[in-house]
């Protein structure tokens, strides 16, 4: 008989310590950083939803048995990168903060892997930033880890090589960024439908671009 999931929903404030036990999970023991503060006590005093400089954040959880959750993802305007671009001005900034967000953790406790978990996780961050104006996600996956790149790859993510930049256009201006060479490679996702990524080599190298599907 097939294991039913519970259903994915919103972070609740107070449940900020169990957020951050799991999303260490995702960085082998770091503790989880939002904004220059711990996710635990964003979570713990904001609940699934709060602001950044930049856009805002989402974290969505799955309930486990005993009270315990069992799975995360937190997905969040990429304020780094937007803080990188002041010459787009406020508006730009806002319009590619609207536009763009990361997949900054996804994780799942190890006795309930392989359950589909981490899917339904991805997917409902992906509707619920997709219905607030959202066209693209991203996430940074570790350099050669090719069964986690695999499996953003089945899920509609193209995967950019190491250094190879990402061109978009916003506001009018075409923005470029890469995984910065941190050990990291870089997943990109259209959710509107009606655009995609397109490798195209230059003289510098190739270089996703964003466009049109054809």
């Amino acid at each position: 008989m097939e294991t039913m999931l519970a259903p994915v929903r919103l972070a609740r404030a107070g449940e900020g310590a169990q957020v951050s036990d799991l999303a260490r999970l995702a960085l082998h023991g770091a503790e989880p950083r939002s904004n220059g503060k711990s996710l635990e006590s964003a979570v713990e005093e904001y609940g699934g939803r709060f602001r950044l400089p930049h856009g805002q954040a989402a974290v969505l959880v799955v309930d486990g048995p005993g009270g315990q959750l069992s799975g995360l993802t937190y997905f969040g305007s990429p304020v780094r990168l937007i803080q990188e671009y002041a010459e787009l001005g406020a508006k730009g900034q806002r319009i590619l903060a609207d536009r763009l967000a990361e997949v900054e953790l996804l994780a799942v406790r190890p006795e309930s892997q392989s359950r589909g978990l981490g899917t339904a996780l991805l997917t409902a961050g992906e509707r619920l930033v997709a219905a607030r104006g959202t066209r693209i996600t991203l996430a940074k996956i570790r350099a050669g880890n090719l069964p986690v790149m695999r499996w953003y790859r089945r899920r509609g993510y193209t995967i950019a090589g190491r250094g190879e930049s990402i061109i978009l256009s916003v506001a009018g201006t075409n923005i470029s960024f890469d995984d910065g060479g941190d050990g990291y490679q870089l997943a990109i996702k259209d959710l509107t439908g009606t655009g995609g990524f397109h490798r195209q080599r230059t003289r510098l190298g190739t270089h996703l671009f964003y466009g049109p599907t054809a």
